[in-house]
């Protein structure tokens, strides 16, 4: 089943900002439908900005529509892409997720279910079914078999750490959850290299750098008591970001091997396609949030919103 959608996705649009170019490179999936009209109130308010809430959770999410969907492909490797453009972040990314996916099956693992069955099972289940879920509906049995041969592998690691009576090893499994909230935390750290801060982790449409977010363009300096203010809410992506990434790394840890797949020329076809989204868009200098294309934090409508 292709990530693409239907009829009603082709209709969707965008809203306009003032001055912001934007444009939709792919359709919305049947997940950002759903959004658009079960969760109107966060994803695109009637009446913007918004309510309190749904600004404070649009600025904490940053990108809801990848963060509350599951199988949507094209979004999913399209911001993994646009987010993580040096190679710190790229290798920050691949082995902290799985730091962290390995800690919460050391965790879960001691939780017993009943019938020989512990919760850390229970979790690798359901991690190789939904990656292999998504592999499968773009047609990547290959990649699909590496997301499974990948959590078999961590999930055998884990038991190691369980069993280990002394060492390293003995440590992770007394502290899972400490270990899973450092790895997070250090994936989030990754992305301090990063040229640009996404819209909703700075005020405005745009992406922006931290030092003319939190300073003010040269020749333009903001006032100390907005410097302050903007330097507290970049500080802030400290905590928002560790809880992102700990999120993120359940749904995005095998795109980190894909992106290595890619590298070596697997799936060429569908690689060309989603790396040429990738860079027509950070070569637009405002790759878009909520959808495949460009317009920083210009929202999606739907049809009759349009009217």
């Amino acid at each position: 089943m292709p990530d693409a959608s239907s009829s009603e996705a082709d209709a969707a649009t965008l809203r306009p900002l003032p001055g912001v170019e934007a444009e939709l490179f792919v359709p919305p999936s049947r997940e950002a439908l759903f959004l658009l009209r079960h969760a109107r109130w966060l994803v695109s308010p009637t009446a913007l900005p918004g309510s309190a809430p749904s600004r404070f959770l649009r600025m904490v999410l940053v990108a809801p529509f990848t963060q509350l969907t599951f199988f949507s492909f094209d979004l999913q490797a399209f911001l993994f892409g646009v987010f993580h453009t040096t190679f710190w972040a790229r290798a920050g990314h691949l082995l902290c997720m799985c730091a962290v996916n390995l800690c919460m099956l050391v965790g879960l693992g001691k939780i017993a279910l009943g019938g020989g069955i512990d919760a850390g099972m229970a979790y690798a289940c359901a991690l190789a079914l939904w990656h292999g879920s998504v592999a499968l509906s773009v047609g990547l049995v290959g990649w699909g078999l590496c997301a499974a041969g990948l959590v078999l592998g961590l999930e055998l690691a884990a038991r190691s750490c369980i069993a280990a009576g002394s060492g390293a090893l003995h440590v992770l499994a007394e502290h899972p959850w400490l270990g899973a909230a450092l790895s997070a935390f250090l994936v989030a750290l990754s992305h301090a290299p990063e040229p640009r801060l996404p819209p909703r982790a700075v005020a405005g449409p745009r992406w922006l750098g931290i030092t003319e977010y939190v300073r003010g363009p040269v020749g333009a300096r903001h006032p100390l008591a907005v410097m302050l203010a903007n330097g507290l809410r970049v500080a802030l992506f400290v905590v928002w970001g560790t809880l992102n990434e700990w999120w993120a790394a359940m749904r995005l840890m095998p795109y980190n091997f894909l992106w290595l797949m890619f590298l070596v020329g697997y799936a060429k076809p569908l690689r060309d396609r989603v790396l040429g989204h990738v860079h027509r868009a950070l070569a637009s200098d405002n790759p878009a949030l909520d959808y495949v294309g460009i317009g920083g934090a210009t929202m999606l409508q739907l049809p009759e919103d349009a009217r």
